[in-house]
């Protein structure tokens, strides 16, 4: 009997643990940064994450990834649906398209993408809310955002690498040996 084929793009990647650590920010996220705040400013860990595993993934994962946290994002703290769906999608999807082009575990690559992030969620919030000026809004707004998440990108970046090491995941399929 030929043991079950399963293709989904986590299994072999260490799924449970991808999932974990995105609810564990995203429960840090809800609790513990808001305490650390500038003004209005506030690093955004969740980002952070799917630029980590979109950079590790590729685009298509880092697309997935970005769109089911954007879709339990907006389901919680956005009275409108959309938004963060589409700016996590696009900042997976562009942090998966640098694979192929630099060093991804170097950490200027991950704060080069988080710094790219943080702009695009500024330029779409800005755009789905508009309700400041524009001036106002991106140098003073999404320039402290900028900022706060390009000084805290570093140390995060180490973190998650101390819990999650792509190339050393075992695989979560476990292959049945013939006799």
């Amino acid at each position: 009997m030929k043991p079950l084929s399963l293709h989904w793009p986590f299994f072999r990647t260490g799924y449970l643990r991808v999932l974990m650590i995105i609810f564990l920010a995203f429960i840090i996220q809800m609790t513990v940064i808001p305490a650390f705040r500038i003004v209005i400013v506030y690093p955004n860990l969740i980002l952070m994450c799917i630029v980590y595993f979109g950079i590790y993934y590729g685009a298509t994962r880092g697309c997935f990834i970005g769109f089911v946290t954007g879709l339990c994002m907006d389901a919680i703290t956005s009275t409108q649906l959309g938004p963060y769906i589409i700016i996590y999608i696009l900042c997976g999807g562009l942090a998966g398209l640098l694979v192929k082009k630099v060093y991804r575990q170097h950490f200027l690559t991950f704060l080069a993408s988080v710094a790219i992030g943080t702009l695009i969620e500024s330029v779409i919030l800005f755009f789905w809310n508009e309700h400041i000026g524009i001036w106002v809004y991106l140098f003073q707004l999404a320039g402290c955002s900028f900022l706060y998440n390009a000084v805290v990108a570093i140390p995060f970046s180490f973190v998650l690498n101390q819990l999650f090491n792509p190339d050393t995941v075992k695989f979560a399929i476990l292959k049945t040996q013939r006799s």
